[in-house]
């Protein structure tokens, strides 16, 4: 009896880094499928942009009226749809190179940061500042007082005569 608890209890502690794999690859399956649906409903957007207008013009034709606009929009919209197609097809590579851009502008813009004494405690929260910043390096009585400041300030603002 002692054998069968003990593989019951040494299969559920191989079993957490199992479902810890399945789940990661779950999610990484569910990102793929979500990109691929992202792009074939941009595919479908470029068909009806293109098709919609051509596709009333030909109804008003049916019915003998034209529309200048509508002909015109036909006309340009439809020689389109091959390049609409190749920004839909390269999109997904765009996407990439944005988001690769974007992470290394953060992490050049946190380097900078930290060169210059500045902490943050997350990048969407507020920013305090390091000593060097705040003026917490002066002792209280040689820091300036708020109505100095604003005195100060308003008289940088007016124009002297």
């Amino acid at each position: 009896m002692n054998n069968g608890a003990s593989s019951a209890v040494s299969t559920s502690a191989n079993t957490f880094p199992e479902m810890k794999l399945k789940r990661d690859k779950s999610k990484r399956l569910h990102r793929k499928s979500s990109m691929v649906m992202w792009q074939a409903f941009r595919y479908v957007s470029v068909f009806w942009l293109t098709w919609l207008f051509g596709s009333i013009n030909r109804l008003l034709q049916l019915a003998g009226r034209e529309v200048f606009w509508v002909m015109v929009l036909h006309a340009v919209l439809v020689p389109l749809q091959g390049g609409l197609n190749f920004l839909v097809y390269k999109y997904p590579v765009f996407y990439r190179w944005k988001e690769t851009r974007r992470k290394e502008h953060a992490a050049k813009r946190r380097q900078r940061q930290e060169e210059m004494g500045v902490v943050c405690s997350s990048s969407r929260t507020s920013v305090a500042f390091s000593k060097r910043f705040s003026g917490m390096s002066m002792e209280k009585s040689e820091r300036p007082s708020e109505a100095s400041n604003i005195s100060r300030i308003s008289e940088e603002k007016s124009p002297e005569t």
